[in-house]
């Protein structure tokens, strides 16, 4: 007995048969070692059975000799599927250059990405990868071996200390590490910290030098606050001066917002996406909205982990309006002020605090409040001044 697969690679035909010497035929069948299965008979006297290809023409002979009839209610296997596809070319021939073309783009680098590269030009990096045969659209079975070009990458680029090159599907990332190098040692020769700002002094703290300011006490701007001058020596002074230095400025808020919302109406196109170009396929005839927002989500075609040049997108379009809110004055007010402290603090450093403020004068005309604003902020006053030497 054949197994099933065997006889499929073959071919075989299912067919009924009718007629007295039924017995007679399958029993002939048998001793010319016909391959016959699956016989059975049903309730209106027709046999059916399964026959091989090869002894499907040599049992019309017995059928003539026994006076049987038989019908041909079925044809499975390869040589049939293989007649059914020659009928069909253009769809053979279609299908089999698609897999060609598949195959042929997921061949191709189809992007080079540069990862761990802060201090050191990307560009450059993807100049000096082209010129050892890694750039876009070169066929991956024209690239050197990853090591080999990792090295020679690495001996173009002295500042990284490690590079790799990972192929994964259509995309080749180089990987880098930088030499970090020691932080050069500024060479501090003698100076004096001076105030940045005229100031009134809150806080003092000298590392290294001669302080000269006192807390509570007025600056002006220039003046030494620590000096680098001790006895005959001239030192770098170091050290930390706090005080409290008056911002004026001005902010305006409009009394009207103007903002977008959406109306609930949307629609969706839909695109085939074959390496940098894309089909559309859904969303013809779709409305033209005043105003809008687009959301995209593009999916991409994997085959055992590997990236294909092939996906999906998909845009979103959702309709929008303007809306416009008004704005009581007090709330425009206290937007100001926000706004103006943030400014504020922004130019005075990191460390620095509001520690009062008040609005010395205040206007709404041509539809904005503006206000004219004095902040007192403590923060650090001192910056350093070189010391030049007694001759």
């Amino acid at each position: 007995m054949q197994p099933l697969w065997l006889r499929w690679i073959r071919g075989y035909a299912a067919i009924d048969v009718r007629g007295a010497g039924i017995e007679a035929l399958i029993n002939a069948a048998y001793g010319k070692r016909m391959d016959a299965w699956d016989i059975r008979r049903n309730a209106q006297g027709v046999t059916r059975m399964n026959v091989s290809l090869r002894d499907y023409f040599r049992l019309r002979p017995l059928l003539k000799r026994t006076g049987c009839r038989m019908r041909t209610t079925g044809r499975h296997g390869l040589p049939f599927l293989l007649a059914k596809l020659w009928r069909r070319k253009a769809f053979v021939l279609g299908g089999l250059l698609f897999v060609i073309g598949l195959y042929m783009l997921s061949s191709l680098v189809w992007d080079v990405k540069v990862e761990g590269a802060t201090a050191i030009d990307k560009d450059r990096v993807l100049q000096i990868a082209k010129d050892e045969g890694i750039y876009r659209m070169q066929w991956k079975f024209r690239l050197r071996d990853a090591d080999t070009l990792s090295r020679e990458l690495q001996s173009k680029l002295p500042e990284a200390s490690w590079v790799t090159i990972e192929v994964y599907g259509t995309r080749v990332v180089i990987k880098i590490v930088e030499t970090t190098k020691p932080d050069a040692r500024e060479l501090r020769g003698p100076r004096d910290i001076v105030a940045a700002h005229d100031a009134l002094v809150t806080a003092i703290y000298a590392e290294k030098g001669k302080p000269l300011a006192q807390p509570n006490k007025y600056v002006r701007k220039g003046d030494v606050l620590i000096s680098g001058v001790i006895g005959t020596d001239l030192v770098a002074a170091t050290g930390k001066v706090k005080g409290i230095v008056w911002y004026r400025t001005t902010a305006s808020v409009p009394l009207q917002t103007t903002y977008r919302t959406y109306t609930g109406e949307s629609f969706t196109r839909r695109y085939l996406v074959m390496g940098g170009r894309a089909m559309k396929t859904a969303g013809y005839g779709s409305p033209v909205y005043e105003q809008q927002t687009v959301e995209q989500e593009r999916k991409i075609v994997q085959f055992h982990g590997i990236m294909l040049p092939i996906g999906w997108l998909k845009d979103t379009v959702r309709e929008t309006e303007t809306t416009t809110r008004e704005v009581a004055a007090a709330e425009a007010e206290q937007a100001g002020l926000r706004y103006a402290e943030e400014q504020v603090l922004k130019g005075a450093g990191a460390e620095a605090a509001v520690i009062g403020k008040s609005v010395l004068k205040r206007s709404a005309e041509n539809g904005e409040v503006t206000l004219n604003v004095l902040f007192e902020v403590e923060q650090s006053i001192g910056i350093e001044q070189s010391l030049a030497p007694a001759p």
